[in-house]
C-alpha cells in the first residue's frame, strides 16, 4: 500500500522530518520540503501479518540522528483498506517552549545603505541583531501594499489594498542593478543620501522616489527579468492574485483612486473583461511592471526568511486584521464582505468612545 504523508512543521536550518513506521527504531521516511514548512514524501508499507493498522509518529532529524520526536501520547494509527491515503498534520506536536524575542516594523530598520525607510536588506541586519543578542524570534507588522492615495495617510500598516501584495517601498534598491544612466544614478544617490538623513521618514518623498527609480530600472532590466525562469515560476505560482492585483494597480493610477464604485469602467469585476484590459498594448507593460516588483519584494523576503533560517531565528510574520473598503478583495470578492458594516473596537483605556477602524466586516 502507498502511503502519502504531509506536515506542516517550520524547521530550523539543517533540520529534516521524518516518519518512523511501526516503532521508534524502524528506518525512517524522510520527508522534502521546498520552504522548510511543507514537509511531504510517499513510502510503500505492508501491514503487520494479521494486522489491520499500522503504527507511525514524526521526528525531527538532525545529522542523521533524531533530535526531537512528536510528543502524542500514543503513535497515530493508519486504518489500513488498501487505498492511497494523505495523512495531514498541522502543527500539533511542537515542544512547548518559550522565547525570547522582538517585534518591529521593517520601516523602522532604516540604516546608512537605506533608501529613506527600512527595507528588506535591512531584515536581515536586524536578524543578525536578534541572533546575536540570543533571542530566537523577530516578529514584523504588515508589510502589505497599503498604496491608496500616494500621500502620507497610506502609512498606516493596517489598511492593505491586497492579502497578498507586499509594499513597494520594502524594496532594498542595494540588491538589484545599478541604473546604466549615470545623470540619473547621481540624481537618486543625492536623494537618497538627503532622505536618509531627515530624522523622521518622509513617505511621500520616499515612496515617489523609490516607484521611479523603479520604473527606471524596469525599462532597463524588465524584459530580460520577466524573461527569466526564476519570474515565470513565480508567476504561474502567484497569477491568481498577480493579476488582479496588478490591473487593480493600474486602474488606480489611472483614474486617481482605488474606490472602484468610481471608475468610469471595470468598477465590477469580470475575469474575462480584465484579462483583455491586461493584455491591450497600452495597458500590458503597466501591468507588468507591478508584476515585477512583486517579483522584487517575493525575491528578497524569501532570501530573509532562508537567512533567518540559517541564523536559528523565526521570523514571524504580521498580518492586517481587515481589509481597505477600497482594495482588490472587495473589487474581487465582494460577496465575502459586508460592505455597509465597519469593524472597530469597543472602549478601552485607550479609547474611551472606541474604535472605527473602517474596514468592512
Amino acid at each position: 500500500m502507498k502511503l502519502n504523508f504531509e506536515i506542516e512543521y517550520r524547521t530550523v536550518w539543517g533540520e529534516s522530518i521524518g516518519v518512523n513506521l511501526g516503532s521508534n527504531d524502524s528506518e525512517p521516511v524522510m520527508l522534502q520540503t521546498e520552504d522548510g514548512i511543507v514537509w511531504r514524501g510517499s513510502t510503500e508499507a505492508k501491514l503487520p501479518t494479521g494486522g489491520v493498522a499500522l503504527l507511525y509518529r514524526y521526528g525531527v532529524w538532525r545529522d542523521g540522528k533524531c533530535v526531537r520526536r512528536e510528543q502524542a501520547s500514543m503513535p497515530h494509527v493508519l486504518a489500513t483498506k488498501g487505498n492511497v491515503r494523505t495523512y495531514n498534520l498541522k502543527d500539533s506536536w511542537h515542544d512547548a517552549k518559550r522565547v525570547a524575542g522582538v517585534a518591529v516594523p521593517v520601516f523602522s530598520l532604516r540604516s546608512n545603505g537605506s533608501f529613506g525607510v527600512g527595507d528588506f536588506g535591512d531584515l536581515k541586519t536586524m536578524i543578525d541583531w536578534t541572533a546575536m543578542t540570543g533571542m530566537k524570534a523577530l516578529q514584523i507588522l504588515p508589510i502589505n501594499d497599503t498604496t491608496i492615495t500616494n500621500t502620507w495617510t497610506d502609512s498606516y500598516p493596517y489598511n492593505s489594498i491586497s492579502i497578498y501584495a507586499y509594499h513597494p517601498q520594502y524594496v532594498d534598491l542595494r540588491q538589484l542593478p545599478k541604473l546604466a544612466d549615470q545623470d540619473k544614478a547621481a540624481a537618486y544617490e543625492a536623494k537618497r543620501q538627503a532622505l536618509n538623513a531627515l530624522t523622521q521618514i518622509d513617505y511621500e518623498a520616499v515612496n515617489n522616489t523609490k516607484r521611479a527609480y523603479l520604473h527606471d530600472l524596469f525599462e532597463q532590466e524588465g524584459a530580460a527579468t520577466l524573461a527569466s525562469t526564476d519570474y515565470k515560476t513565480f508567476f504561474k505560482n502567484n497569477d491568481e492574485w498577480l493579476i488582479p492585483y496588478a490591473v487593480f494597480s493600474v486602474l488606480r493610477d489611472m483614474y486617481g483612486t482605488p474606490d472602484f464604485s468610481r471608475w468610469p469602467e471595470h468598477s465590477r469585476f469580470d475575469k474575462v473583461a480584465i484579462a483583455a484590459f491586461a493584455a491591450k498594448k497600452d495597458n500590458h507593460h503597466k501591468v507588468q511592471f507591478y508584476c515585477y516588483v512583486q517579483f522584487l519584494l517575493h525575491t528578497q523576503l524569501l532570501a530573509a526568511s532562508n537567512y533567518a533560517r540559517e541564523k536559528d531565528v523565526i521570523l514571524k510574520g504580521d498580518i492586517p486584521i481587515g481589509i481597505s473598503r477600497a482594495s482588490v478583495e472587495a473589487w474581487v470578492e465582494p460577496f465575502y464582505f459586508n460592505m455597509n458594516g465597519q469593524a472597530g473596537a469597543p472602549p478601552d483605556p485607550f479609547s474611551d468612545k472606541g474604535q472605527n477602524w473602517g474596514f468592512p466586516t
